[in-house]
């Protein structure tokens, strides 16, 4: 009897813990959800940022979560000014300021509204001083208003605060080659892929640093670039010149016709 007693009293504590355990799980399960969202959109995965909207609104507390995960959805599917009208009904507090703030100043950012961008984001930075996409935004701000000492210095702490992002190297190459410091980009350029970006992002780096290399005169170093990008007019021009003035004609001759036939079918 008295083992019967005490196993009804371990019985009867697991089923209060789970009770327990369960009726926490629910009332974490929206954070939960909207925390998940965000990582989604992060990696751009739309379909679980929109599914994870209509599912917070079943949620008491959380219609302003729904309306800016919402939101996020209309930005990313080319509404920017949906999503900034929805936006600005929300007051950005508690967990959802931080997301409030970044995409309000991703949409005026992408409406051209680069002063308002600049004002959203340098508050955001004032009070997370260590937000690595505050400062991805702002570099790019600020190189579209032509600041380019503060646009270099949010990219140096970008790089600081997420070494293995290839991003900041690449808007600096960008930005070192507009200054024609061809060597400073062509730095940048070659960090940016030994990140190892997405494909198509890749292919577009070593264009730009084969110009780089160009510019500088490193001819077969800008040729050996080019050979790991795909074949299409632009790259075969570039590579054409490479061979050129390296003393290839008869290769440079071949190439370059194999870019007049693909700009021609291409038309």
């Amino acid at each position: 009897t008295r083992c019967r007693y005490l196993m009804g009293v371990i019985l009867l504590g697991v089923g209060a813990a789970s009770v327990f355990a369960i009726i926490q799980y629910q009332a974490h399960r929206p954070h939960r959800q909207f925390r998940v969202a965000l990582e989604a959109l992060e990696r751009g995965d739309i379909f679980v940022v929109s599914n994870a909207a209509d599912a917070l609104r079943e949620y008491p507390g959380y219609e302003s979560h729904a309306n800016l995960l919402l939101g996020a959805t209309f930005l990313r599917r080319g509404r920017p000014q949906s999503a900034l009208s929805l936006f600005a009904e929300l007051t950005p507090q508690g967990e959802i300021r931080t997301p409030a703030m970044l995409l309000t100043g991703e949409c005026l950012y992408t409406l051209g509204r680069l002063a308002e961008a600049r004002v959203v984001m340098t508050r955001l930075v004032q009070e997370e001083p260590d937000l690595p996409n505050a400062h991805r935004w702002l570099g790019a701000i600020y190189y579209d208003l032509g600041a380019n000492d503060l646009a270099i210095g949010h990219l140096e702490k970008l790089i600081e605060l997420k070494p293995d992002d290839f991003s900041p190297h690449r808007l600096l190459g960008v930005m070192y080659r507009d200054f024609e410091q061809s060597d400073q980009a062509i730095l940048h350029y070659r960090k940016a892929l030994d990140l190892i970006p997405p494909a198509t992002i890749a292919n577009e780096i070593r264009v730009e640093l084969a110009k780089s290399l160009i510019h500088e005169r490193e001819y077969a170093s800008a040729l050996e670039v080019l050979e790991k990008a795909p074949s299409n007019v632009n790259t075969l021009v570039l590579q054409g010149e490479c061979l050129w003035t390296l003393g290839q004609r008869n290769r440079a001759d071949q190439v370059l016709s194999q870019a007049r036939s693909l700009d021609q079918n291409d038309r």
